[in-house]
């Protein structure tokens, strides 16, 4: 079952899901499905390619600098998938409470059980519906809003700032162009450009950005993690 027989899906269940305009009202549904046949799976990681370990370096460096020169104690995993990529970067950080939150249960399913996370606290929660359940210094919210509509990518980022964290990192792409992708539906990936509408009416430019490595098809617009100081507007 492909993505688009998903959506159908989830449609069929909830009548205020529409594929024409991208919005998804059972995300949840959606994202179990996906997971639980493993439709974005690799042989490492249920997330897709982009959780790999080699595909994430750059990114769990940016997580490891920003947490060491910011003096980070808490951080939010918001769309922590199945935590393949950023497990094994907590190693280092044995005194940082982490929060790994994702809208489905079975993208973490494995990684709850896993005695490494032993630590870490597993959410499930949908940050488009609601404010985030917990706070802490650090959200880190790599690749989620790129599978949400815009419209629902406004609204996580809404209740992101009222979290009272002090740093986001967020994925972002600087030559991306938000008109295109708003044509993009369902949960299929968007490389928002956080620079643009709606999404410039919200954040300021960063304040630094840091290369995230994850090179499949996204040359040559690359990702980069966004590290900005909150608040919002």
């Amino acid at each position: 079952m492909d993505q688009q027989a998903i959506l159908a899906m989830c449609r069929a269940k909830t009548s205020g899901s529409s594929i024409a305009t991208g919005v998804l009202e059972d995300r949840a549904t959606a994202f179990s499905l996906i997971y639980q046949r493993r439709l974005w799976g690799t042989g490492e990681s249920a997330s897709g390619p982009g959780s790999s370990v080699a595909n994430a370096q750059g990114a769990a460096r940016a997580v490891a600098e920003v947490v060491r020169s910011n003096g980070v104690k808490s951080l939010i995993d918001v769309g922590c998938g199945d935590l393949n990529w950023l497990g094994p970067e907590l190693a280092s950080f044995p005194l940082l409470h982490v929060t790994a939150i994702d809208i489905a249960a079975a993208a973490y399913a494995s990684a709850s059980a896993d005695p490494r996370y032993a630590a870490v606290a597993f959410r499930a929660h949908d940050v488009v519906a609601s404010p985030l359940p917990v706070a802490a210094e650090l959200l880190l919210c790599r690749q989620c809003l790129n599978h949400m509509s815009a419209e629902d990518a406004v609204r996580a980022l809404r209740h992101i700032a009222q979290s009272g964290a002090r740093l986001l990192l967020l994925s972002h792409y600087a030559r991306g162009d938000n008109s295109a992708e708003m044509l993009t539906v369902g949960v299929k990936y968007r490389s928002w450009n956080l620079q643009q509408p709606p999404f410039s009416d919200l954040l300021p430019p960063p304040e630094k950005c840091f290369e995230d490595e994850y090179n499949e098809e996204q040359r040559p617009n690359p990702m980069v993690l966004a590290l900005y100081r909150l608040g919002l507007q």
